[in-house]
C-alpha cells in the first residue's frame, strides 16, 4: 500500500463535513466528563487527549468554512458595475 499516494474523496458539502465535526466535538464532550471520574496521572492524560483532538476539530473546521466561503465567491455570478 503506497501512504504518499493521494486520496480519492467524494465532494462532499461543507454542512454535512461540519455536523459531523459538531457530532465528534459533542463526544469529546462526554469523554470530558468521563475523564472527571479518573485520577492523576489517567486524568491529565486523558484530558490532554480531549483538548489535542478538540484543537485539531476546531482547525478543520475552519478550513472546511473557508473553503466553503471561497466555493461560494468562486460561483458567484460576477455583476457588471453601473456608470
Amino acid at each position: 500500500m503506497n501512504v504518499h499516494a493521494p486520496i480519492r474523496t467524494a465532494a462532499v458539502p461543507a454542512s454535512s463535513t461540519i455536523d459531523r465535526l459538531n457530532e465528534i466535538r459533542c463526544l469529546l464532550g462526554a469523554l470530558d466528563i468521563m475523564a472527571g471520574t479518573l485520577e492523576g496521572f489517567q486524568a491529565e492524560a486523558f484530558y490532554s487527549v480531549i483538548q489535542s483532538a478538540q484543537e485539531k476539530i476546531e482547525g478543520v473546521q475552519s478550513v472546511v468554512c473557508a473553503a466553503a466561503d471561497d466555493a461560494r465567491l468562486r460561483d458567484r455570478p460576477l455583476r457588471a458595475k453601473a456608470a
